[in-house]
């Protein structure tokens, strides 16, 4: 018996060792060395720093303003890069290090996912799920960057996972709610991935119930919309954000000095260069 316990623990060791030598290797590599923000990662940071100005001032009226008017890019990112400044000051290292974290934890999430899949064999099958993900030429890019992807792709396999857990017996009715919550999670850090993630559920579900769709009409199923439905009703009762999602949001005239000034505050001393806009060198063809 002891001996299965710790065969059942040499892969998810094996995973974090590699997970966590693989981002240390990129922080220092990549991160440290990176230089000034690219692409959109400055426009990510200044909505990070607005809602960690937010958070550090208090200022709740303006935290959910700042909050419900991000459409193009939902809010979740800036939450967790906001989280990242008032824990380490509001530095391009801190910004970047949010999809740095995630790619550290996308290592175990797949391997356990796959492991699920798997009725035999399942360690092998994650250690393989993980080390093609550990050796992405793409997530090593998008791990050293301040970009939605690797959030994104974590809150994906997060709800994958959750989805291959709750096909186990004697899983409760309410706890199909988590699948909608990753759902709704996954879509509030990118909504391209969130809608697929929400298509694929659907399809799964539709082939489980042999396409007939008063099948679908479950106790756990209502759970599962149960939080979708809520979460867009609250976040879609702005009737043109329906228009505008997907679509870049304008900003409206002295808005860019308006942010400016509000960020002010955010910044500390640090060794690092403050993470503004000012600190794009170059943007995206």
């Amino acid at each position: 018996m002891l001996r299965v316990r710790v065969r059942r623990l040499l892969g998810p060791v094996a995973v974090a060792v590699a997970a966590l030598a693989a981002g240390g290797l990129i922080y220092t590599h990549r991160i440290l060395l990176g230089g000034p923000f690219m692409w959109d990662e400055a426009a990510h940071a200044l909505r990070g720093l607005l809602i960690a100005r937010d958070c550090r001032e208090g200022d709740w009226l303006a935290l959910l303003y700042d909050t419900y008017s991000q459409v193009y890019w939902p809010p979740l990112h800036a939450w967790l890069t906001g989280a990242a400044f008032l824990a380490y000051g509001p530095t391009i290292t801190a910004a970047r290090s949010v999809s740095l974290i995630a790619f550290v934890l996308l290592a175990p999430t797949l391997f356990f996912a796959a492991r699920g899949v798997r009725s035999t064999h399942g360690d092998l099958a994650g250690i393989v799920a993980t080390a093609l993900a550990l050796a992405s030429p793409a997530l090593v890019t998008y791990a050293a960057q301040a970009m939605l992807e690797l959030p994104a792709l974590l809150g994906f396999s997060l709800t994958l996972l959750i989805y291959i857990r709750l096909g186990h017996n004697g899983v409760s009715a309410r706890a199909h709610a988590l699948l909608g919550l990753g759902i709704m999670l996954t879509y509030f850090i990118r909504l391209n991935y969130g809608l697929l993630l929400l298509l694929a559920v659907v399809l799964a579900l539709l082939i489980e119930a042999n396409f007939r769709p008063r099948r679908l009409l479950t106790r756990s199923n209502a759970y599962v919309a149960l939080p979708v439905s809520l979460l867009s009703a609250v976040w879609f009762a702005y009737p043109p954000k329906v228009v505008a999602t997907g679509w870049p949001e304008p900003s409206p005239p002295g808005r860019s000095a308006d942010l400016a000034h509000r960020t002010r505050g955010v910044r500390s001393g640090s060794p690092d260069p403050p993470a503004t806009a000012s600190s794009a060198s170059t943007r995206e063809p």
